[in-house]
């Protein structure tokens, strides 16, 4: 079995990540980390003080992240194309924006 970081104990991230497996479905190709696997590298982004998209390239270099996993961590660009496939122009376009927060309803 794969080692799975989480604060419970690893229980809580089995079940996040067959829940992923089982719901999100935005790959348009097999090559390439899962759905699941991107999920668990943005936790693990989080969990090691990450801000952006670029500091997958430098948690990358790590050795210790790719020996646990299994696999080797996402890159900024898979990681960038990964969650532009959930834009919708459509509902974007739907999206009214409060002109004096900048936040959108």
């Amino acid at each position: 079995m794969r080692t799975v970081f989480s604060a419970g104990g690893g229980i809580g991230a089995l079940c996040v990540r067959a829940a992923v497996e089982r719901h999100v479905k935005v790959k348009e190709r097999q090559r390439g980390p899962s759905e699941a696997d991107m999920v668990e590298d943005f936790a693990l982004l989080l969990a090691a003080g990450g801000e952006c998209l670029d500091d997958f390239d430098m948690l990358g270099q790590y050795q210790g992240f790719a020996a646990t996993l299994g696999r080797p961590l996402a890159s900024a660009d898979v990681a960038r194309t990964f969650l532009y496939r959930f834009h919708d122009e459509d509902m974007e376009k739907k999206r009214t924006w409060d002109l004096q927060t900048g936040l959108g309803r």
